[in-house]
């Protein structure tokens, strides 16, 4: 149950990154900013669930490292 939580906060945690990465560049650009299948297909988007998967494998490293220390 804690394994299924935590891949549920992750998957949170991408979608949020690239729904505030999306919201970010939709003001730069000057281009309305929804919530619909235009912003998930957006490269901005995916920039930002990139920028989560980033975050998790960091996350996971320093927890393995430190459990080596």
């Amino acid at each position: 149950m804690h394994t299924l939580i935590r891949m549920l906060a992750r998957l949170v945690l991408v979608i949020v990154c690239g729904l505030v990465s999306a919201l970010f560049f939709s003001y730069e650009k000057g281009s309305p900013f929804g919530m619909n299948i235009a912003t998930f297909k957006s490269r901005y988007f995916w920039l930002g669930a990139v920028t989560g998967l980033i975050f998790i494998f960091a996350d996971y490293r320093f927890a393995h490292l430190f459990l080596l220390s």
